[in-house]
């Protein structure tokens, strides 16, 4: 017994109770959690943040979802600008035929992506704790949100334009 206990560092009497401390420490210590998702049409599997709010999304959106109202708040987060344009605003885009979406972003890539009937944007105000803009980008009658917009996106008003010709709105 005392060679026992002379082989564990630290072992204090009785020494079953050191040992098993320890082996839970080790145990511990060698444990790896790693959260994956595996989108099942694609046989892709993500461990990003991105790729698991990608795939939460596609499922939310998907046909089987059955949604009066969908909202979110920055859906963007995580997402590089690339899977943004490929596919979350093909989600976004597909929903909004069944159902009312809003979404709270920071990414004016999204709101010119999307076919949005209404944008609304809000900035740090002058005169008032906060200046709001509303309408739709292709509103001819005052430009205000398409100006909003182009001076915060990348890209600015060439990438409005390039929208604006997709739906014939401009030459």
């Amino acid at each position: 017994m005392e060679d026992i206990t002379s082989a564990i560092p630290s072992c204090a009497k009785p020494w079953e109770t050191s040992f098993d401390a320890m082996v839970d420490k080790f145990i511990k210590a060698q444990e790896c959690v790693t959260d994956t998702i595996m989108d099942v049409e694609s046989a892709k599997m993500g461990n990003t943040l991105g790729e698991m709010s990608l795939t939460y999304y596609r499922y939310a959106t998907s046909a089987q979802a059955s949604l009066s109202v969908f909202m979110a708040d920055q859906p963007e987060d995580n997402i590089s600008n690339n899977r943004v344009s490929s596919y979350l605003t093909d989600y976004f885009n597909d929903l909004r035929s069944r159902s009312q979406v809003v979404i709270v972003t920071h990414s004016p890539l999204l709101v010119v992506n999307q076919d949005a009937d209404n944008v609304i944007v809000l900035k740090q105000g002058t005169d008032k704790p906060l200046d709001v803009s509303f309408g739709c980008l292709e509103s001819n009658d005052t430009g205000v949100i398409l100006e909003e917009v182009a001076d915060i996106m990348d890209g600015g008003k060439e990438a409005i334009r390039k929208r604006m010709r997709a739906y014939e709105a401009i030459d």
